[in-house]
């Protein structure tokens, strides 16, 4: 998560971060600060009776908080200062686990099923912590960490460091490409799966990648970009400036505006409900809803003093806002106010649940306060009417109760939680996929003869030549390839795909999504050439083995794909559907009781997939 700065702290320190998911940075770029609410919180004079509500629980910490986050059910609640410590704490407010680094931490963020936290320090570190307090992993960087979030998901994040450098992580295969920007990184936001990752600059950019660290767009505003966030699918960006205004950008698009809304103010925080549909975002004076798909606006709410950080649950449910004049407010899904709460001075940061069922709030003190929404005055209705969805269109047949990892060939797609099922010659599995790193790293050694073979394989070609037409052209190529899938016109796709691959021949987004328009065309040889050619840049991309599996499975090669769905796997111990096809391998090979192991592994990480259940039960007597 991305967070504002004290102003204090920057001209001590002159690179620290801004920005936040829903929070952002109300004062100059770069300003560090303190994020959690005052300990006091007073019930301001005049308000109505039924919006006060004392907070569920506080925790107070040795030095200023600098930032803070809730998991998506607001079980957990993660804080870091600059007493150079993560903590973790419950829904209950006990100390679960503390971890101490080298110096101040300036950004946090926990995953949204609360199984990760990462945090960024000014010792030039990016850590990712587990739930129970282990270190996952550290890596050195450059600079201070400026911002951080994680993907919906949970299991991709972005940082922004004061060199300008912006990296996309996964949780378990580490850091995946790091790219330059023009300025200083002080907002950042991650579509579902990492498909886009959308930065904002204190050089006036917004710019949006897709996985494979290909730039789709660059937009260039009035001012500083000092906060972004993004719909869960990457369907709609939307971005505050301190040029007094609000921009709403197709993800996957020119980075054209869709609209635009000038509130005279600067914007200081923007927030996004999960479809899209509501947009939440704070001025120096008033907090504004916005309808995202026509940037009509719902309701203006004039505030006491500046608001330095919105957020708003998934569902749009449940929106906060806080203010530097000791505001904090909250309101349903009707846009009604349902909490106002005044604290003895400033408040910067404000985190709400996706569910919307819990508030974490913060600003000058070492304290941090938790708010339930669930009962008494701030309860919220469940069942709230929200926006429509974006629906987007899927390759294959889906049955609606089929769950995992799914075809990401388009931006929009991404989001959902099915997948392809492929019948061919050994029967039914499921076929998943990412778009990945353009980063070449050392290749596994079961593909270098492959590659040995072909001079012009892509470990052999030059990475850093500059390409003849800019990025942005690369992109539109891009972007019309994946919408040629979209339509089922795989032939246009894959022609487009080799025109970015000509140019960036070490995109593996592009090597990715030409293998599953060749296997979806029947061309499975070539398909599993582009598999290897994309793993030969992320050997560690756990969907491109499963689907170089699926694909040695249309051609028979049962023993090598159970090794390919092994190594999907043996790199993320919970890839149900890596499990299932592992176990359909084996029941080609006539192989029962490791087929019964692996289905009932799938069962167990995905206990409502009715395809997984239907294999186990083939083991019932």
């Amino acid at each position: 998560m991305l967070f504002p700065e004290n102003e204090v702290i920057r001209d001590i320190q002159n690179a620290l971060p801004g920005g936040s998911k829903g929070m952002t940075d109300s004062y100059s770029k770069g300003v560090f600060f303190a994020i959690v609410m005052v300990c006091a919180a007073l019930s301001v004079p005049g308000a109505a009776a039924d919006t006060d509500q004392e907070p569920a629980w506080s925790h107070t910490t040795g030095h200023t908080i600098t930032a803070a986050a809730l998991s998506g059910d607001g079980i957990y609640a993660a804080i870091g200062g600059l007493d150079n410590t993560v903590t973790l704490l419950s829904a209950d407010g006990d100390l679960l686990w503390k971890y101490r680094l080298n110096d101040a931490v300036t950004s946090v963020d926990i995953s949204a099923d609360g199984r990760y936290v990462a945090a960024g320090s000014r010792d030039n570190t990016v850590s990712l912590f587990h739930s129970n307090g282990t270190l996952a992993w550290s890596d050195n960087v450059r600079s201070d960490v400026l911002s951080l979030a994680f993907s919906p998901d949970g299991r991709y994040f972005a940082a922004g460091t004061v060199d300008n450098t912006l990296t996309l992580y996964h949780t378990t295969a580490g850091r995946l490409w790091e790219k330059g920007l023009s300025g200083d990184i002080l907002t950042l936001a991650v579509a579902d799966q990492g498909a886009i990752v959308v930065a904002g600059t204190d050089t006036n950019e917004i710019s949006a990648f897709n996985r494979g660290s290909l730039r789709l767009w660059t937009f260039t505003a009035g001012s500083d970009v000092i906060s972004t966030a993004i719909s869960r699918n990457g369907g709609s960006v939307v971005a505050g400036s301190r040029d007094n205004r609000i921009y709403l950008f197709d993800g996957s698009g020119d980075g054209r505006p869709r609209w635009t809304y000038t509130t005279g103010d600067d914007v200081n925080a923007v927030a996004i409900a999960e479809d899209g549909g509501i947009i939440c975002a704070g001025s120096t004076s008033n907090i504004f809803f916005i309808a995202g798909e026509t940037g009509t606006v719902l309701r203006t709410h004039r505030t006491g003093g500046r608001v330095t950080a919105v957020d708003i649950a998934a569902d749009g449910s449940t929106a906060a806002g806080v203010t530097d004049a000791g505001e904090l407010l909250a309101f349903d899904h009707a846009r009604k106010l349902i909490l106002y709460h005044e604290g003895g001075s400033g408040y910067h940061t404000v985190s709400v649940a996706a569910d919307g069922t819990s508030l974490l709030a913060g600003g000058a003190g070492a304290c941090a306060h938790y708010y339930s929404m669930a009962d008494g005055p701030g309860s919220v209705a469940t069942g709230a009417p929200t926006a429509a969805a974006e629906t987007p269109t899927m390759i294959g047949t889906v049955p609606a109760d089929t769950t995992g990892g799914a075809p990401r060939y388009d931006p929009t797609a991404i989001y959902i939680a099915g997948a392809i099922i492929l019948i061919g010659a050994a029967g039914t599995f499921l076929m998943a996929g990412k778009r990945k790193s353009d980063t070449l790293t050392e290749m596994p050694e079961e593909l270098r003869g492959r590659m040995q073979e072909d001079p012009t394989a892509v470990a052999d070609e030059p990475q850093d030549t500059e390409p003849a037409v800019s990025e942005e052209t690369i992109g539109e190529w891009y972007r019309t390839g994946l919408h040629h899938s979209e339509l089922g016109d795989y032939e246009k796709a894959n022609a487009l795909y080799d025109q970015v691959l000509e140019l960036v021949p070490g995109n593996g987004d592009a090597w990715y999504n030409k293998a599953i328009a060749l296997d979806t065309m029947g061309r499975h040889e070539e398909a599993l050439d582009a598999y290897e050619r994309a793993l030969a840049i992320d050997p560690r991309d756990m969907e491109s083995w499963n689907n170089r599996g699926t694909t040695l499975m249309e051609l028979g090669n049962y023993r090598e794909a159970a090794s390919s769905f092994d190594r999907a796997v043996t790199i993320d111990p919970n890839f149900a559907i890596a499990w299932f096809n592992k176990g359909t391998a084996f029941l080609e090979m006539e192989l029962p009781d490791e087929a019964r192991h692996c289905f009932e592994r799938a069962v167990e990480l995905d206990p409502g997939n009715e395809t997984y259940r239907a294999h186990r039960r083939l083991f019932e007597d």
